[in-house]
């Protein structure tokens, strides 16, 4: 599926989080280290937009609580 490369390294810093017992603070950068990211299409059309509603609901549970500040 397209546009679902960026909830594996949120899985990537979830699952520090929980194996190391460190804050998504602390495993952010660290995950970002170990990430590349590119793009074929780099501009605004090339790139996917969703709606905070459907990512929520995507996430599930971790959506509602502490385990990812960043999305709230």
């Amino acid at each position: 599926m397209k546009g679902t490369a960026g909830f594996a390294v949120l899985e990537a810093i979830r699952h520090r989080m929980k194996e190391e017992g460190i804050s998504f603070d602390q495993a952010a950068p660290r995950v970002a280290r170990e990430v590349v990211f590119t793009t074929h299409t780099p501009v605004p059309a090339g790139h996917d937009r969703f709606d905070g509603e459907l990512i929520e609901g995507t996430l599930g549970p971790s959506a509602n609580n502490s385990e990812f500040p960043a999305i709230h």
